[in-house]
């Protein structure tokens, strides 16, 4: 079964931060992420919630622990590492209704 990771923070400002995510898909992908989804809350458009799907949770956790690429691109990106929390899933079901 894939896991998926659900990040969610703070950014300073989203359109940066956006720029700032597309930029470094290489990186995602060399961490083993197989799709993502971002979303941004209805009352606040710079708190964003991104979810990334692995293969496994060890490529999950290596990816947002040892990630020195990821860390610098969080930087880059105005994230608020402070707000930042990281929750891992097993995907049981997905598909449409």
């Amino acid at each position: 079964m894939a896991v998926v990771s659900i990040v969610t923070h703070k950014v300073k400002d989203y359109a940066a931060w956006q720029k700032n995510y597309d930029s470094v898909n290489g990186v995602r992908k060399e961490g083993g992420v197989r799709a993502h989804t971002i979303l941004r809350a209805t009352d606040d458009p710079n708190l964003v919630t991104v979810t990334h799907t692995f293969d496994t949770l060890a490529a999950a956790q290596a990816f947002f622990t040892s990630n020195q690429a990821l860390k610098k691109a969080l930087a880059d990106g105005g994230v608020d590492m402070a707000s930042m929390k990281v929750s891992y899933c097993e995907q049981v079901v997905s598909g449409p209704i």
